[in-house]
């Protein structure tokens, strides 16, 4: 999972497009906005995957995080 901070139009010289805080599914590309109004979540600060997503912590330090619907779907 990516999570993203809120970013608004000052960085856009830079490549980054503005938008609200979100997090990104490492499977299908689902991406969740957040609220703006916040801090970052309690789970995501806790190193703990989104309510009803699942995490997969490799070897190397990396973390795979997935959507409801990714974690449905059967591996290939």
């Amino acid at each position: 999972m990516s999570y993203r901070a809120g970013v608004g139009p000052g960085l856009r010289y830079l490549g980054v497009e503005p938008g609200p805080p979100h997090i990104t599914c490492d499977g299908c590309g689902l991406r969740i906005n957040l609220p703006e109004d916040r801090r970052p979540p309690a789970w995501f600060l806790n190193g703990k995957a989104a309510p009803g997503w699942s995490v997969k912590r490799h070897d190397d330090g990396r973390r795979t995080d997935m959507c409801v619907a990714c974690r449905a779907r059967p591996p290939s």
